[in-house]
């Protein structure tokens, strides 16, 4: 939730760039750090705005940890109680 609100306020203070300006949606600074998180969701706001210099990598440093958070959290789901499933 931390990450998600300063993703969220970097990217109020400075908006990136539309993609295709005419057909970008409007730019929402909640979606867009939402949609860098979430690795199986899309709200449509990553592929449309293009960020550069520092905020292109604090913007793959999101997709980075939304991956990491995704699968641990995949794995906690999945994990097998000690116990189970052993002959």
């Amino acid at each position: 939730m931390a990450l998600l609100f300063v993703a969220t306020v970097a990217f109020a203070v400075h908006h990136p760039r539309a993609s295709k300006p005419l057909e970008a949606p409007s730019f929402n600074t909640f979606l867009c750090a939402l949609d860098l998180l979430l690795p199986v969701a899309s709200f449509g706001q990553e592929g449309a705005f293009n960020p550069a210099g520092r905020q292109q990598w604090f913007a793959a440093a999101l997709i980075a940890v939304g991956w990491v958070l995704a699968t641990t959290i995949a794995t906690g789901i999945t994990r097998t109680r000690p116990g189970q499933g052993q002959s």
